[in-house]
């Protein structure tokens, strides 16, 4: 479980056992996608909670991968504050 400290993160009221970050999701998804699909495979029964102002092609990118994964998954689709490349932007659950 991490501590995070994170507008997005906030919300979340289940124990997190990852999170990545917009810049990290942008620029080094295949890490991410790793990351993941680990957690599939050593048995967690995930949720992954995806911010809801990111790109439509992050999303997209996001999505595809949990499709495949056939990870459970909710978008947050309110407008969040904090903007910048650091902000959480995926968070499992």
């Amino acid at each position: 479980m991490k501590q995070v400290d994170d507008e997005f993160s906030e919300i979340m009221s289940l124990p997190i056992v990852a999170c990545f970050c917009i810049d990290e999701l942008e620029h080094n998804w295949p890490h991410c996608q790793q990351q993941l699909m680990a957690l599939v495979k050593s048995g967690h029964a995930v949720t992954v909670n995806i911010r809801g102002d990111l790109s439509y092609k992050l999303q997209n990118r996001i999505l595809a991968s949990v499709n495949q994964l056939a990870i459970r998954f909710t978008i947050y689709g309110r407008h969040f504050t904090d903007q910048t490349s650091q902000c959480i932007g995926l968070i499992v659950t």
